[in-house]
């Protein structure tokens, strides 16, 4: 951390919003670690959209059976629920900054490894690197931001994150249809570049205020985990990769069987993204009127019906408008998920840091052995069984959510 840099101690997470010149401040500072973050978040999720228009052609390349195209989904988020924990216990010792500057760092390497890879081991092994980045850009560098933003500017401040992150899904289609048409090399080393860039957006940033430390980390993950609110914020983090785990897997596998060109996948793709990139911001907005549990209810909703759709077999052009239907559906869950684990967090007296944590481990966990069981499924049972079985899961977590909203008080936003 830079000496020019002071350290500001705050209030505690949650501590009312004051106004006058330190709350202006202290606004100011919040959107440029928003930037910073958001825009970290933008690298990482090009990095994930454009390996899904490609999974057709890597399975081609390297000869990948739906199992195998699942691993290289899979391997992204294998190594994040021990980075999610990991992130949020050092976090309060190294500080946000430094955490969220190591992210960068390695999603720079990373993906460097992954345009250079020469078959499928390397790039499965590049892919889980990428996956530990992103696993500290979510813990690390969401606690760094929500621990410097006033609460009630906090759903908004998520939600711009949330339109960045789903401006890289806009991104990143398009860069696997460039990477088709030219060559992986080519298309992953511009992005390696790109995210070096985010680097000297986290040093500009400021470190901002100190991150508590926990006493016992364990027994605050406990504790939070008896919190009704971080609750539903997990239900809602399983769900987004239950669902969209196999959409992402088999969706543009079947278009591609069917002779529907790559770049039709990833037009698709991208419009859907931009969708999301344009709801993350309203979401946000709309969360601070009616509070973010029944806007994250209601996108979780819209990922439950997907899978139950594809139950019916739907026409080439019904899939791709799936496609386009997903990003918005996440966008609008994840700006509602944060607020939501972090006022549960404010109420238990426990870090950010914490929270994000587990957020990260539950979506890396789910999404993982979603991805796998979704690959095992297809090859064995195919895919409308596979599509049967994840809307079973959806709707058992759907009501899951229910029982735990009945009765929670709804977080709203600002007074």
């Amino acid at each position: 951390m830079s000496c020019a840099h002071i350290v500001v101690l705050c209030p505690q997470p949650g501590a009312p919003h004051r106004p006058g010149a330190s709350g202006q401040n202290r606004a100011v500072n919040a959107r440029r670690i928003t930037i910073a973050v958001g825009l970290t978040m933008l690298v990482e999720s090009t990095l994930y959209q454009a390996v899904v228009p490609l999974l057709p052609t890597y399975s081609d390349r390297f000869h990948l059976s739906k199992t195998g195209a699942g691993l290289v989904l899979a391997a992204y988020p294998l190594p994040t629920p021990v980075i999610g924990l990991l992130s949020g216990l050092v976090t309060p010792r190294i500080g946000g900054r430094r955490m969220a500057l190591a992210g960068s760092a390695l999603l720079t390497v990373s993906t460097l490894a992954f345009a250079l890879a020469p078959n499928a081991v390397v790039l499965d092994l590049a892919r889980a690197l990428q996956g530990t980045a992103a696993g500290v850009t979510w813990a690390a560098s969401m606690a760094w931001l929500s621990a410097n933003t006033p609460r009630d500017r906090l759903p908004r401040e998520s939600g711009i994150v949330m339109g960045l992150f789903s401006t890289g899904a806009v991104i990143g289609p398009g860069v696997g249809s460039f990477a088709h048409a030219t060559s992986p090399l080519l298309a992953f080393t511009c992005l390696a570049a790109v995210a070096a860039l985010t680097i000297p957006l986290v040093l500009r940033a400021p470190a901002g205020r100190t991150i508590a430390p926990e006493h016992s980390y364990i027994r605050s993950i406990g504790s939070v985990l008896r919190n009704r609110l971080v609750l539903a914020a997990i239900i809602l983090s399983v769900i987004d990769p239950v669902s969209l785990g196999a959409i992402d897997l088999l969706v543009p596998r079947h278009l591609h069987s069917h002779g529907v060109a790559t770049w039709h996948i990833g037009a698709a793709l991208m419009i859907g993204a931009a969708f999301g990139a344009i709801s993350g911001p309203l979401a946000g907005r709309r969360a601070q009127r009616i509070g973010p549990l029944r806007v994250g209810a209601g996108a979780a909703i819209a990922l439950a019906i997907m899978p139950a759709l594809l139950i019916t077999g739907l026409s080439d052009s019904a899939q791709l408008l799936l496609l386009v239907a997903v990003a918005p559906a996440f966008t609008i869950m994840a700006t509602a998920m944060y607020p939501l684990s972090t006022r549960g967090a404010d109420e238990r007296g426990v870090s950010h840091g914490v929270v994000n944590g587990v957020l990260s481990v539950t979506w890396a966990t789910a999404f993982a052995i979603g991805s796998l069981t979704t690959g095992i499924l297809a090859d064995r049972h195919g895919d409308a069984t596979t599509y049967a079985i994840v809307a079973v899961v959806c709707a058992s977590l759907l009501a899951t959510l229910g029982i735990i909203a009945r009765g929670s008080p709804q977080p709203a936003a600002a007074t």
